[in-house]
């Protein structure tokens, strides 16, 4: 996807062109009535003819807006919105770019900066998790393996595989959960193989899963209790290499977001261990994140709860009081602040925000700028 039309909208995402050799003005004045935002999840414009369902398709209403309207072609990837340059836009991105009306550096790219910088490796809150565990435990990674950039990054894990050999960590276990989302579905084989390639020999793969099970967000506790009970209880298939259980799951006719724990090393999280879960993306980790964590917990039943250190690459959710390596403060960054959702509520303008599940998180959170509670005036509805 290239680039998006949004009639009436000049310049929200980076730099906008403006298309207005056929459209007609609006008319100034007068009651307009309530405002719509549409936005149409992977509708993109491109002309390559190959493949592109868009292009080929009818599409007489689309088109009589594009006629009869204002419109804009804006850029939804790379530097203008955020992202290091090249790099693929996506639905998160693209909401809170919306929302704030302006660009928005990400924590992807502000993570990465501080792995070239070296203050990745001093961050208060990493080292603590390794030092927790030099003499005693283990240090669990947790997160998606993944080069879509998503959810996170492949340079923040060997950061961290990095940081753990530079402070003598004996004992590392990488629990890796594979895509087929923002990647292609049978893709993660290369990159469990490429991983297990550059480990040492105390450095194992744990558990491997799909995402379907390890980072459901809908509140399906039976995926996020299968995933829970083998990072805990070490129950799960059993494989002897990472590579092995994700060809195994192929042959099963699984692709890699549903792939089924599997047990390749029986190390379990216990008491006294360290876990760094290095998504930087919140909201597909703060429901594993809780289940490991909280001593509340009703989902599901759990027969042991580990006292552990858990920390969080970045913010997911502050309820939880867990220790946070890249924060606002330590990212140096702003909040985002006046949003759409916020200066329409200071103007005493009524909004609604609605979207099924998969999107729910989108059109709020994200839209309003990383903040979850809603604005004054602010209706939500979410369509199971």
């Amino acid at each position: 996807m290239q680039a998006l039309h949004i009639p009436h909208v000049q310049k929200t995402l980076g730099r906008g062109r403006i298309n207005s050799a056929k459209a007609k003005p609006c008319r100034p004045g007068g009651n307009l009535g309530p405002v719509v935002l549409v936005v149409l999840d992977g509708w993109g414009i491109s002309e390559e003819k190959r493949g592109n369902a868009i292009l080929a398709a009818k599409t007489p209403i689309y088109s009589g807006l594009l006629e009869k309207f204002p419109n804009s072609r804006l850029t939804a990837s790379g530097v203008d919105v955020g992202l290091p340059p090249g790099l693929m836009g996506n639905s998160e991105v693209g909401h809170l770019t919306i929302g704030a009306g302006r660009v928005v550096i990400q924590k992807l790219t502000i993570i990465s900066k501080t792995i070239e910088d070296g203050s990745f490796f001093v961050n208060p809150v990493l080292l603590k998790a390794t030092s927790q565990v030099k003499e005693k435990g283990t240090l669990h990674l947790i997160g998606l393996l993944s080069d879509g950039c998503v959810h996170s990054s492949l340079d923040h894990l060997n950061g961290l595989i990095e940081l753990a050999r530079r402070q003598g960590v004996k004992n590392l276990v990488i629990h890796p959960i594979l895509d087929g989302r923002d990647t292609p579905p049978k893709s993660a084989l290369n990159f469990v193989r490429a991983l297990e390639s550059r480990l040492d020999p105390a450095e194992k793969i744990g558990v491997v899963c799909g995402r379907y099970f390890a980072m459901d967000r809908d509140s399906r506790w039976e995926r996020t209790e299968k995933y829970w009970r083998a990072l805990i209880l070490s129950e799960g298939k059993s494989a002897t290499t990472g590579a092995q259980a994700v060809d195994d799951a192929y042959g099963q006719g699984q692709t890699d977001e549903f792939v089924e724990p599997y047990i390749v090393n029986a190390i379990p999280i216990n008491e006294g261990d360290s876990v760094i879960c290095f998504n930087f993306r919140p909201d597909r980790v703060r429901q594993i994140s809780r289940v490991l964590t909280q001593e509340h917990f009703d989902g599901f039943a759990r027969p042991k709860v580990p006292k552990i250190y858990y920390a969080c690459l970045t913010e997911y959710d502050e309820t939880l009081g867990l220790p946070v390596a890249f924060d606002a403060k330590t990212m140096r960054t702003p909040k985002v602040e006046d949003t759409l959702p916020e200066i329409l509520a200071c103007h005493h303008i009524g909004q609604f925000h609605t979207a099924e599940t998969e999107k729910y998180a989108h059109v709020t959170y994200f839209f309003n700028g990383g903040k979850e509670p809603p604005e004054e005036g602010e209706v939500r509805q979410l369509v199971p």
